[in-house]
């Protein structure tokens, strides 16, 4: 019986990164209705723990696949929030059952007003494309090496654009947003300067597995 090949692990990488991207980017959305205090009296979105780790992994793929792909990963990311904003409202105007008593507590959780959709979607493109571009900029004068300089400058650039556009279509008008965008930003930056380390681990288990693969497939390209 002939064995099905194997996906490249180059491929099946970029898969489950973007799997991944996609999934925080979509709790984000589900979770970004919660305002949480920060310290010095600032405040942020409860979105900030999932939605600060996006950057990262945008910035990981494009050390590994390049502007394209990382373009790729957040247009494929704008879709997926588009797509679960569908299916939260088509649940929320469902019909309740009888029994279910928390429909308010569910379309205050879920069902995201126009002014946070457009504050999040324009915040989300604009602040990662940014990310994308500064990112290559910053690689041209870095080379291969200094992966943490580029990673963290560009996102502290995409992330200030991305939270005053989020913050300012979203709850201007709503509560002082002076205190908010601080706080927002201060605790996205910090959770994407922690994850730092982790962005090297992740590097290093795939450049390993991508030459791995590359040396299990040059005997059988030799061999045709």
């Amino acid at each position: 019986m002939e064995q099905e090949p194997k996906l490249p692990a180059k491929t099946t990488t970029f898969i489950w990164l973007l799997s991944v991207h996609t999934s925080l980017l979509i709790a984000s959305n589900a979770g970004g209705a919660k305002m949480i205090a920060v310290f010095g009296g600032l405040a942020a979105s409860a979105t900030v723990f999932s939605y600060s780790m996006t950057f990262p992994i945008c910035d990981i793929v494009n050390e590994l696949y390049g502007k394209r792909a990382a373009r790729l990963l957040v247009n494929v990311g704008l879709a997926g929030l588009v797509v679960s904003v569908c299916f939260f409202q088509v649940s929320i105007w469902a019909p309740p059952a009888s029994f279910w008593k928390a429909q308010d507590a569910y379309v205050t959780t879920l069902g995201l007003g126009p002014r946070i959709l457009l504050g999040g979607w324009l915040s989300y493109l604009v602040g990662n494309h940014v990310d994308v571009i500064v990112f290559h900029w910053i690689k041209r004068y870095t080379g291969e090496k200094h992966f943490w300089i580029r990673k963290n400058l560009s996102t502290a650039v995409s992330q200030a654009l991305d939270t005053v556009i989020f913050m300012t279509i979203a709850f201007y008008g709503v509560f002082p947003i002076a205190s908010a965008i601080p706080g927002q930003y201060l605790l996205k930056f910090a959770v994407a300067l922690v994850c730092t380390p982790l962005s090297y681990l992740v590097l290093s288990v795939v450049r390993r597995s991508l030459q791995n693969d590359a040396a299990s497939a040059a005997p059988q390209v030799a061999a045709t």
